[in-house]
């Protein structure tokens, strides 16, 4: 009904902002007060790495996305977006920071991680909360696949004799491998059992920790019966065959924005 007398009463509208004014400021008060977290995105994966402080609950809260920190381990992770299918399993060796463990469990894979160092598999754990991973998706396993580096072990802090070492045909059986494990690539695909073998190898490949001998990485897979299906740097750019192998030499390619990351380089292989 149309006012008579000209006064301009409280509409519905300002009614209710009225109402929720003292809830918000109350809502407000105590999301200053919950404790604060950091963590940022790598390859649209949350990590326990500083990026921008943020307070418990904000990753609920679409309009408070984290922010993008690096495209560290593009390369793998959109891999597993690309290749891992659900119910596969999926082995990987040298977990990082978990980065990947979270993009194949994401792709509905059992996945089973092997990574020598404590500290790396409590940032495992960590990022698999942070990603609301179910546990029971991931083994995490404290071992070294093939042979332990002495330098890998000093720059860890690892005990050589006090470190589980896993030869490799004992992996657990797996429809995915991948290999991020520091110039220990070409041993293990070495010593790989020819009758059972993974759908698809993944290999991150040192060139200075395998003494230039990037392309016996590449001969190996081949012998094994894989075709080359991606060359990737780092972060995930796509390279033709004569790229990469100029990448293996050392020439980073003209590719990416400003935080391309194109060393280590990765190689996808597919039965």
């Amino acid at each position: 009904m149309a006012r008579t007398n000209g006064a301009a009463g409280p509409s519905t509208e300002d009614a209710g902002r009225e109402r929720r004014g003292p809830l918000r400021r109350v809502v407000t008060g105590l999301h200053r007060a919950l404790p604060v977290l950091e963590y940022g995105t790598c390859s649209d994966v949350r990590v326990p790495r500083p990026a921008e402080p943020r307070r418990l609950f904000d990753r609920l809260r679409p309009r408070r996305d984290a922010p993008e920190h690096l495209p560290f381990e593009g390369a793998l992770a959109s891999t597993h977006r690309r290749v891992t299918r659900p119910e596969d399993a999926v082995v990987i060796v040298g977990g990082g920071y978990g980065i990947t463990t979270v993009a194949a469990a994401r792709a509905g894979a059992s996945v089973t991680v092997y990574e020598p160092a404590p500290d790396r598999l409590a940032a495992i754990r960590r990022t698999l909360e942070l990603n609301d991973v179910d546990p029971d998706a991931v083994t995490l396993r404290r071992a070294v696949v093939g042979e332990l580096n002495p330098h890998e072990a000093a720059k860890k802090g690892l005990e050589e004799d006090g470190v589980r070492v896993v030869d490799p045909v004992d992996l657990s059986p797996c429809d995915v491998l991948e290999l991020d494990c520091e110039g220990a690539e070409l041993p293990i695909l070495r010593a790989l059992d020819p009758a059972s073998l993974p759908r698809v190898i993944a290999v991150e490949i040192h060139p200075l920790k395998l003494d230039g001998a990037t392309g016996a990485v590449l001969d190996r897979l081949r012998a094994l019966g894989y075709a080359i299906e991606r060359r990737l740097t780092h972060d995930g750019e796509s390279l033709d065959a004569a790229a990469f192998e100029r990448l293996l030499d050392g020439e980073t390619p003209a590719v990416g924005g400003a935080a391309h990351q194109a060393f280590p380089p990765v190689v996808v292989a597919e039965r």
